[in-house]
């Protein structure tokens, strides 16, 4: 196992609530999602896609775990 690993790449480092908020400045029109993206600091396709979401269900949720890998061991209690 790994000791000391270092992160090789920037996925995934925006938060849920970060993108919450720049979905709603999208969606209200306050600004563009490129304006947005680079204001908020995150991935302009990942903002349009959660914004096409919540146009079209405005009671969509961002959820990061959705994703193709999910974790099948359970988590030991120490």
């Amino acid at each position: 196992m790994v000791r000391n690993y270092i992160r090789k790449t920037d996925r995934q480092r925006w938060s849920s609530e970060t993108m919450e908020r720049a979905v709603a400045a999208v969606v209200s029109g306050v600004m563009g999602c490129k304006k947005a993206s680079i204001q908020f600091q995150l991935p302009q396709t990942t903002l349009e896609r959660y914004v096409k979401k919540r146009r079209t269900d405005p009671n969509s949720v961002i959820d990061k775990t959705a994703g193709k890998y999910h974790c099948v061991l359970l988590k030991s209690k120490r």
